[in-house]
């Protein structure tokens, strides 16, 4: 009788999962990584880098694309990991870029980069929310690409060295809601 028991109660528990296993998906997270690398031997004090991502590099979205009915902005970040010389100062402007005719911005953030204090420290961009619906937008249009450029500009460059390099990582998380 136990024995039946326990046969009961595993069947009941094992056609709940299966059948609850093509409910919708929530908080199905895609990482968006954007690495902007700075290599510049230059005197000047400015310096310019952009680099784009397409989403269909991504083999986290590529696995799901067909079945993702929206995305949904959850939060974007913005990290640099690298300079040389150590000394090096400046005044950062990180920009996000739709993949369009104009570029239009999507979200941006600017900072004075201290690397006493800035090096290696994980900062947010911090969206309104007009932009961060402009931005989901932007990810649910149809037939679009889902093409994203990021740029830096850093200016007032003060440093040691003839030769700047920096590397500025730039993370976006999207919520992806669909069915498995």
């Amino acid at each position: 009788m136990k024995i039946l028991k326990i046969i009961i109660t595993f069947g009941v528990l094992a056609s709940m999962f299966f059948m609850t296993g093509c409910d919708q998906f929530e908080n199905f997270s895609v990482n968006v990584p954007l690495t902007i690398t700075f290599n510049e031997s230059t005197q000047n004090s400015t310096i310019n880098r952009v680099e784009s991502y397409d989403l269909d590099n991504n083999s986290v979205y590529n696995e799901y694309k067909d079945r993702i009915e929206n995305f949904e902005f959850v939060e974007a970040r913005y990290v640099v990991t690298e300079i040389d010389p150590a000394d090096l100062t400046g005044d950062i402007v990180l920009t996000v870029r739709r993949d369009d005719e104009d570029g239009h911005v999507l979200f941006t953030a600017e900072r004075t980069f201290d690397p006493e204090t800035d090096l290696n420290t994980s900062y947010d961009f911090v969206l309104t929310a007009e932009e961060i619906s402009f931005f989901n937008s932007y990810l649910m249009a149809t037939g679009g690409s889902k093409v994203f450029w990021g740029e830096a500009d850093i200016t007032n460059i003060e440093g040691s060295s003839e030769t700047k390099e920096v590397t500025v990582k730039v993370h976006l998380l999207l919520k992806a809601k669909g069915t498995l």
